[in-house]
């Protein structure tokens, strides 16, 4: 009789040692998975990080642009005669043309 149970213990014992296998298994493939999860939160906030930093910089581009805009049309409205203001024609000779070709006053093409 002893040989059958010796057989059951056996066998029992590599039942127990399956299941702890399996277990041992699953907590590894757990601890990987919130590894992973944890990886990719951090991966999501830095995004938003760096979108947050493109939309900063792309405001105060946009806030450069408008404020060079403001120079340029102050210096165009500078550079334009008076009477070329009022919408006088006057022979070509008379209006002083400016050295540098983005001085040239323009029209809305320059918006």
């Amino acid at each position: 009789m002893h040989q059958p149970k010796q057989k059951r213990d056996h066998s029992a014992a590599v039942a127990v040692a399956g299941v702890v296998e399996h277990l041992q298994q699953t907590w590894v493939l757990h601890q990987m998975v919130n590894r992973l999860l944890i990886c990719q939160q951090r991966m999501e906030r830095m995004q938003q990080v760096q979108h947050r930093q493109v939309l900063l910089i792309r405001h105060r581009l946009l806030l450069q642009m408008q404020m060079l805009r403001r120079q340029l049309q102050q210096k165009q409205n500078q550079q334009v005669p008076k009477h070329l203001k009022q919408g006088q024609i006057l022979p070509l000779t008379a209006v002083r043309t400016p050295l540098i070709p983005w001085m040239i006053p323009c029209t809305a093409t320059a918006m």
